[in-house]
């Protein structure tokens, strides 16, 4: 949650609390934030220039809240004490897990690596690959990884080729120690196909693994093509295309899409079954500062 204030404004009778949400990344108005105010359940949504208000109160101390995003959440929390009228304005910061991952959404083209194909297809199938440089996540330092055909990256080989995701992130069943860009039963078929590639020179380089005209089990009509970009100052980036703005499981109402610990005890999770995901859209995992080697 963003950082908390106390307001109070001494005026008497009729109470009413007034505001504008902040996105405090940017400094400018957040439209489409959820305010809640509490006692009371109330709830708005701000407007395009990121104003809310909560009318015909009883005059007492309230708790606001308000959210943004389905999926790297901003949020800020703060505590009003109002008689009459009081504007409490809030500054949403980026929410974060226990060890200190963030995430941002921005917008991205998407660019097809141009490394080769790893010898992945099939169904619930994975192999190992060598990473290019030591890669911090979590704490831990992995020079080799397992891609599975179902639309995830893990440093641990146990249940790496699972295709059940009917559990959220962050949880101690195995899979853990995963970079999930689209975790789903995914087939690689005749017309898909899985890349990996380098770019750039040290100590900046990028690791890239395209999983290419994938195709949902079941449904070969349903293709995805996502990628995830290990960057050697530990930043993770997702992204994606041929997802259809007409279909609710190519744009991740059915997957998993996020980070977890080794162990499974933290992560950070972007979307559980959510159909959050957009062509042109990436999704950044922000190491903390003392786990950047940079």
């Amino acid at each position: 949650m963003g950082p908390h204030a106390n307001v109070a404004l001494e005026v008497s009778d009729s109470a009413a609390i007034t505001g504008w949400a902040f996105n405090a990344s940017t400094s400018t108005p957040q439209p489409g934030a959820e305010v809640r105010l509490e006692p009371g359940g109330l709830a708005t949504t701000t407007d395009a220039n990121g104003a809310y208000s909560f009318t015909g109160l009883t005059p007492g101390t309230y708790v606001l809240t308000a959210t943004f995003d389905a999926g790297c959440e901003i949020a800020a929390r703060t505590e009003v004490t109002v008689t009459t009228l009081a504007q409490a304005d809030l500054f949403l910061q980026p929410a974060t897990d226990s060890f200190g991952y963030g995430c941002q959404v921005f917008d991205q083209p998407f660019t097809p690596t141009t490394g080769p194909a790893l010898p992945l297809t099939g169904n619930n199938n994975v192999t190992r690959v060598t990473l290019p440089f030591a890669f911090s996540f979590y704490g831990q330092t992995y020079t080799r990884a397992w891609v599975g055909t179902n639309g995830m990256l893990a440093f641990d080989k146990r249940g790496s080729s699972r295709p059940n995701n009917a559990i959220s992130i962050p949880n101690a069943a195995a899979p853990n120690a995963v970079v999930a860009p689209f975790w789903d039963d995914l087939v690689v078929d005749g017309s898909a196909s899985v890349h990996t590639a380098t770019d750039g020179s040290a100590p900046f380089r990028q690791y890239v693994v395209e999983w290419r005209n994938v195709h949902r089990a079941g449904n070969a009509a349903e293709r995805i093509t996502a990628q995830v970009t290990l960057d050697e100052t530990g930043f993770i980036f997702f992204n994606y295309s041929d997802l259809s703005t007409s279909s609710d499981p190519e744009r991740g109402s059915e997957a998993t899409i996020g980070i977890e610990s080794p162990g499974g005890m933290v992560g950070l999770q972007y979307s559980f079954r959510n159909p959050v995901l957009a062509d042109g859209k990436a999704v950044a995992f922000i190491p903390p500062i003392s786990s950047n080697p940079i």
